[in-house]
């Protein structure tokens, strides 16, 4: 466990992007929280850290994976190229794939569907300019989740500049990517309008990727207190699933697929549009109105080994927002109110697969899905030295799913599930103790329900007796910066008690993994960043700091059948992970990026009689400006990811039938190309 650590500590760096809040004396970038709908230069009593586009180039822009996996608390799993699973705080202890238990936001706009799941696989990591996290339940103010909230901006919130974007770029197994923009930064207006396509064969057999991405997002000033927002996401994916290997298939050949993949096509190939507008509203000084509305409408084949699924899903919906402030004195108080509402329909079919074809139909449903939250929130600032935050949400969800055609029944039927209301509270103080630390501390409760894909399995079953998870989360925290920003870093420890959990588990007989809640998990993790300036001249400038995990997350009482696993730790969650990066560059315009991670053993199935070995990966980047006018740089990149040539998986099938939890990731990898960039 120290080795794996131990080359984190060495290079001892996250990148200086990939921050939290800071008091204001540091002279790191600072990054433009907006968590809470905290007051600008405001700190938030919770975990939130910002990574903006550097972060990103720095790690290459084939994928997010990287720079979002140097967070502590956070890791943005691939089990095949395209296929992600984002896991805050364990989040994704119930996912089989794709996002649970985590809203996501794109351009304020909701990108988890009023269903509960979220395509964050369709999103190219152009799209990533800002992206903001917030680490545990922040139900009081963005409702279901009790892993956490994801904002991801694809303009800059300030600093914009106006130029052409573009890159061309090359790399080992076949991977090849094109993206087209151009950025306008004017008084009046700001947008971004771009186009991308990324093409990969795949390390492993059967693991093709193609994803494409147009994108539109603007800003436009109606008035001088008036302003629209425009956002517009078109996007199509198509990627094939290897599947999962033995440890003997792992470590014989991690290469191969699972078989039957190809003979059956294993795979899946999504469109999407999304398609938003925001009003913000100063209605006189001190109070203000921010109102979204919202629609998204898709078409999703997926062939697999069991069956093959075609649906098609439409929804939309708003969110709106009052903000009041108002000084008391020498205090200042802010309060907010507001509610989120989203509806979805999908359309949703199920057939046997024959040679990758569909066969006979098992199932056809009509699903209708609400979800709304209501919330209020008052933060009073005391001097600008002690603030004290409360909020409150209370939430509904419900699905009708009508059963038009079920083939083993031979009939037709409906389900009605509507969960009990849900309140949400949240109370947080953030006292700054002197110009260099900050400490802060919060309560707060969060709940998760079962998402469509939990609730209809692809078996058939309808499960309406899962119920949602409920948490309790109490956190600490403590910021500094020292030396007028020289050092500069974070510790939060955190307890989260997690009842009705929801797991995944695999019936004799049967492949498809279905869910049920399984009693109460206690989680209790320390999370730490810090950042270092080593060296700032009028040439050079070199950046180095670390992060670091700890988590001991245990099942508080969890039987199965006649096996009792109270006490036993959670699969897919490493009690020990570190990422660390150190970053060069010189005025002349040369960058050197590095960057370590390690991931520490663990268990794969609720048992724990199955666990990973600990990995390191080294990842590098190195890019020269070769020509620069007004705000754009003429780049040549080298990459390298995996340079160590570890045997490892991004992620895991956890609890998977005939012990196939391997994902096998790729070896080492290079890319080599040219960009354009603003710079």
């Amino acid at each position: 466990m120290k080795k794996f650590l131990l080359g984190s500590l060495l290079l001892c760096g996250l990148s200086a992007t990939g921050q939290e809040q800071l008091p204001a004396d540091s002279l790191l970038p600072e990054a433009l929280v907006t968590a809470y709908g905290i007051r600008p230069g405001q700190g938030v009593a919770a975990a939130v850290s910002v990574l903006d586009r550097t972060a990103f180039m720095s790690n290459g822009e084939a994928s997010p994976l990287y720079a979002l996996n140097e967070l502590p608390g956070v890791r943005l799993e691939e089990r095949a190229p395209g296929s992600y699973r984002l896991n805050i705080r364990g989040s994704s202890l119930r996912s089989p794939f794709g996002v649970r238990n985590v809203k996501v936001y794109w351009n304020n706009l909701p990108l988890t569907e009023a269903n509960g799941t979220t395509p964050l696989n369709l999103l190219d990591v152009a799209l990533y300019r800002q992206v903001e996290v917030v680490r545990g339940p922040a139900a009081s103010y963005y409702g279901a989740g009790t892993g956490g909230v994801l904002n991801i901006s694809s303009l800059e919130r300030s600093g914009l500049q106006s130029g052409p974007e573009a890159e061309l770029a090359a790399g080992s197994w076949g991977y090849r990517r094109l993206k087209a923009g151009y950025q306008q930064a004017g008084s009046q207006q700001q947008w971004r309008l771009g186009a991308t396509q990324l093409h990969s064969q795949g390390y492993r057999e059967h693991s093709d990727l193609l994803r494409q991405n147009v994108f539109w997002t603007g800003r436009h000033q109606l008035s001088p207190r008036q302003q629209l927002e425009t956002n517009l996401l078109l996007a199509r994916a198509d990627y094939s699933i290897p599947g999962g290997l033995t440890a003997e298939q792992f470590a014989e050949d991690p290469r191969m697929s699972r078989p039957l993949s190809i003979e059956r096509n294993a795979s899946v190939h999504h469109r999407y549009a999304l398609a938003g507008i925001g009003h913000e509203w100063t209605i006189r000084p001190g109070l203000g109105n921010r109102t979204y509305l919202f629609g998204s409408s898709g078409f999703y084949d997926h062939p697999f080994i069991t069956d093959y699924k075609r649906d098609f899903s439409a929804g939309g919906g708003l969110r709106t927002l009052f903000e009041h402030t108002r000084q008391l004195g020498e205090h200042a108080l802010q309060l907010q109110a507001g509610g989120e509402y989203q509806q979805g329909l999908d359309l949703a079919r199920n057939f046997g697969n024959r040679a990758g074809q569909p066969d006979t139909l098992n199932f056809d449903d009509e699903i209708r899905s609400r979800t709304a939250l209501a919330f209020a929130q008052a933060d009073l600032y005391l001097r600008q030295q002690l603030s004290l935050s409360a909020g409150l949400s209370l939430n509904w969800f419900a699905n009708d799913i009508f059963r038009l055609w079920d083939s083993a029944q031979q009939r037709s039927y409906r389900l009605q599930k509507s969960f009990d209301p849900v309140w949400a509270p949240r109370i947080g103080a953030l006292w700054d103790i002197s110009r260099a630390w900050q400490l802060y501390g919060q309560i707060s409760r969060g709940f998760s329900p079962p998402s469509l894909d939990e609730i209809r399995t692809n078996e058939g079953s309808l499960n309406q007796d899962l119920e949602a998870e409920r948490g309790t989360n109490y956190e600490l925290g403590v910021r500094t910066s020292l030396l007028k920003g020289t050092i500069s870093g974070s510790l939060t420890a955190y307890y989260l008690h997690l009842q009705q959990t929801i797991t995944s588990f695999v019936t004799e007989g049967s492949t498809v993994a279905q869910f049920r809640n399984a009693g109460e998990t206690r989680q209790r993790g320390l999370e730490t960043q810090w950042q270092l300036q080593l060296l700032r001249t009028p040439r050079w400038q070199l950046e180095s700091a670390l992060s670091a995990t700890w988590q001991h997350f245990r099942f508080a009482r969890y039987r199965q059948q006649e096996n009792d696993y109270s006490g036993n730790a959670l699969p897919g969650i490493a009690p020990l992970s570190s990422s660390a990066s150190l970053h060069l560059r010189y005025r002349q315009g040369l960058r050197l990026s590095l960057m370590h991670q390690a991931t520490g053993s663990m268990p794969l199935n609720d048992a724990n009689t199955a666990y990973t070995d600990p990995y390191q990966l080294l990842n590098a980047r190195l890019d020269l400006r070769l020509a620069r006018w007004q705000s754009s740089g003429l780049r040549l990149f080298f990459s390298g990811q995996n340079l160590l040539n570890e045997r490892y998986s991004l992620g895991f099938d956890l609890n998977a039938f005939g012990n196939r939890f391997y994902q096998p990731a790729a070896a080492r990898t290079f890319m080599v190309g040219i960009s354009l960039e603003l710079e």
